[in-house]
């Protein structure tokens, strides 16, 4: 049976809001240590006194992150967090369920419709640090690592160059395993297609997209990158190959 709910009266929650904002805090973190709930159920509290959805962390990992409407930086700042459900519903995914200023910002960059729900500040801070790594590597992907491969695009891929340690490519197939390990990610699929290198982890049984690195020469090369590693034939692509590292 669950325990009842504390009683959040009006008043309180305004006296906490006022103590929260003074403090530079969270409202759901002033409520947490006020009530001496778990980070779930002062969630679900304040998701019911607000009248939104509450996403636990098991619902943002079910999400699509997308940082293309909302991008990395300004989700950190603000605290806050665009995403796609399974329906392509965009999300924008809240700490605060009375943050008028980031809806504001939101409604006018996003452009297009989307629907509000709460999530725990710690949740939200986790899913952006697993991802923050990630978007740090192919950033330098996109951007020297890229236009350095598509420059010397006519020499061969070769060991050296995929081995080289300052390599962006090396960071980026670094930093994808070390955060598929820090997320718990039981798989990595890396998918490549004409645009670039499609990064997706599957975390408790759901596979979700993660990040992409731009350019059809980084794919390659991260991908013999991994060959390299798992001590595969990097000239061998027609047929399945199993190693390890």
């Amino acid at each position: 049976m669950n325990a009842p709910q504390p009683a959040l009266t009006p008043a309180t929650l305004a006296s906490l809001r006022q103590q929260a904002h003074a403090a530079g805090q969270a409202v759901m973190l002033q409520v947490q240590e006020q009530f001496g709930l778990d980070a779930d159920a002062t969630l679900h509290l304040l998701a019911a006194h607000s009248h939104q959805p509450a996403f636990d962390m098991a619902a943002l990992n079910a999400l699509t992150v997308d940082f293309g409407q909302l991008n990395f930086n300004e989700a950190a700042r603000r605290h806050c967090l665009a995403a796609r459900d399974a329906d392509a519903q965009l999300w924008l995914l809240l700490t605060d369920p009375w943050d008028s200023a980031s809806r504001a910002y939101a409604a006018h960059v996003l452009g297009v419709p989307f629907k509000t729900a709460l999530a725990h500040p710690a949740d939200l801070a986790a899913l952006l640090a697993r991802h923050e790594e990630g978007l740090r590597a192919m950033e330098g992907v996109g951007d020297s690592g890229a236009q350095s491969v598509r420059d010397s695009s006519a020499e061969a891929l070769s060991f050296a160059s995929i081995a080289e340690d300052t390599s962006p490519v090396v960071r980026l197939v670094r930093s994808t395993l070390y955060d598929a390990l820090k997320a718990g990610a039981s798989d990595i699929h890396l998918e490549t297609d004409p645009r670039g290198l499609t990064v997706k982890y599957r975390i408790d049984g759901v596979l979700s997209h993660i990040a992409h690195a731009p350019g059809m020469e980084v794919a390659e090369q991260a991908i013999s990158r991994i060959k390299v590693m798992a001590e595969l034939d990097i000239a061998e692509r027609r047929v399945p190959q199993d190693g390890r590292f």
